[in-house]
């Protein structure tokens, strides 16, 4: 689920925000894994662009339960850069990015990801 006001954009995930910040770094520059997930999924109408598009593998397609939500990073058990003893440990917070908004993953904060390969 994701929120947008004021050219800013706000990620859930599972009661939980994981993203936020201004919408063109959002887009061209999405530091959760979830967040690339929900990017990867939205369908390219131009098919060049469509060719080079990156595909985001999670470890499991099944979402957990709001009624019994896993410790840690709620998308820990979905997340292909899922690190044992981090992300299933505690709760990430959302830290400052030099860029513009926020992320919850400890694992992606440094790390830029395009899209397109």
């Amino acid at each position: 689920k994701y929120f947008a006001w004021q050219g800013r954009i706000t990620v859930m995930y599972l009661g939980r925000i994981v993203e936020d910040g201004p919408t063109q770094r959002l887009i061209t520059d999405p530091r959760h894994p979830y967040t690339q997930a929900l990017l990867s999924a939205v369908p390219e109408a131009d098919p060049e662009l469509a060719h080079h598009k990156r595909e985001i593998e999670l470890r499991d397609a099944e979402i957990p339960s709001l009624l019994a939500l896993p410790r840690g990073c709620t998308f820990h058990p979905r997340c292909p850069y899922f690190v044992a003893g981090q992300c299933d440990v505690a709760v990430p917070p959302l830290e400052a990015l030099p860029e513009g908004g926020r992320v919850a993953c400890p694992v992606r904060m440094g790390e830029r990801i395009s899209l397109l390969v």
